[in-house]
């Protein structure tokens, strides 16, 4: 991907699914792990080539995560796990991906200085 776009300096992400759904007693695994690599792997495959874009020192980079990181409801526990997942990188992200958002309310970040909004 690198050699074929070249330098970015700003990108959105956003990846959806709807794999993972149900009880959790009854979900099947496989389609879980194949869930959470299409969505979290997916994230982090997209951050890791833009970084290995040539002349590609600091980029803005915007992960879409979803409402449900922060608002289960029955039946959504393996989304939840999945777009919570997507939700954290942002933060030990931060040094190299400045800007992230999630659906809802925005966190309380007084007093934080990493950058990251959202």
């Amino acid at each position: 991907m690198a050699d074929v776009i070249g330098s970015i300096d700003w990108l959105v992400i956003t990846l959806a699914g709807s794999e993972g759904t149900g009880p959790i007693e009854g979900l099947d695994l496989d389609v879980l792990r194949r869930a959470f690599d299409g969505k979290v792997l997916g994230h982090i495959t997209t951050i890791q080539a833009v970084f290995a874009a040539p002349g590609t020192r600091r980029a803005v980079i915007t992960l879409l995560g979803a409402i449900t990181a922060r608002a289960g409801m029955p039946g959504t526990a393996g989304i939840v796990a999945i777009n919570g997942a997507v939700e954290v990188l942002v933060k030990p992200s931060s040094r190299f991906v400045p800007a992230a958002q999630s659906p809802g309310p925005p966190p309380d970040r007084s007093g934080d200085s990493s950058g990251v909004t959202g």
